[in-house]
């Protein structure tokens, strides 16, 4: 039964890695996480977002989509190209920054989170 199950299980996974998309796959494996915001395309800012709190296995690190509420784009015009988003994402105590520079960022590209 186990080996069974093994079976079944490898199969799949080579069946996932012959069936994805290369770039989907270079993601999963955290290319996005290791880009700075404004390197990012669209897809990579939206898996950001999905999964930032994740990414870090930061304790007490909210879905960015929690934020989005709070966040206006009145200011990011003024926001030097979301620098000032960005500089604040460094400092890790929460992602609340790091969520707003994504924001800022899909913003800047006319797009949106929830697109």
């Amino acid at each position: 039964m186990k080996l069974t199950l093994l079976s079944v299980l490898l199969a799949f996974q080579i069946w996932m890695i012959c069936t994805g998309s290369p770039v989907l796959e270079e993601r999963a494996t955290g290319a996005c996480a290791a880009l700075a915001h404004d390197e990012m395309d669209y897809e990579c800012l939206k898996q950001m977002w999905n999964f930032y709190h994740f990414e870090t296995g930061n304790e007490g690190w909210e879905a960015c989509s929690s934020f989005l509420g709070t966040f206006s784009t009145g200011k990011f015009p003024r926001s030097q190209d979301c620098l000032v988003y960005r500089a604040r994402c460094k400092d890790m105590k929460n992602n609340r920054p790091c969520c707003k520079s994504i924001h800022c960022h899909l913003w800047k590209m006319g797009r949106s989170p929830t697109d």
